[in-house]
């Protein structure tokens, strides 16, 4: 669950075949941090999602942000490019 004044934001999400996307002109303030996997190293424990990518900016344009996360990984998913994603606050690992 995202809440507005925390300023990190991570999207969590499971690529359906290798694939690389760049993204739009974010909302003011907010850049790209970092991604990486979701499952821990020697973990044998499946995650609910493979990947996670880190954006970071301003709590003033927060729920802009969100709003361009969601469209953004709602088109990914509709190319079958994704084939889920969560929007969260905190990176917290979700097992199945």
């Amino acid at each position: 669950m995202t809440t507005i004044d925390q300023k990190t934001l991570f999207v969590f999400y499971t690529l359906s075949s290798k694939y690389y996307w760049t993204y739009e002109t974010f909302p003011l303030g907010w850049k790209w941090i970092g991604s990486g996997s979701c499952s821990p190293v020697g973990c044998k424990t499946t995650t609910q999602y493979t990947k996670e990518e880190q954006f970071d900016g301003p709590k003033e344009t927060k729920k802009e942000m969100i709003e361009f996360l969601k469209n953004t990984f709602d088109k990914l998913k509709k190319e079958q490019k994704i084939t889920s994603f969560k929007i969260e606050n905190i990176y917290k690992t979700i097992y199945r």
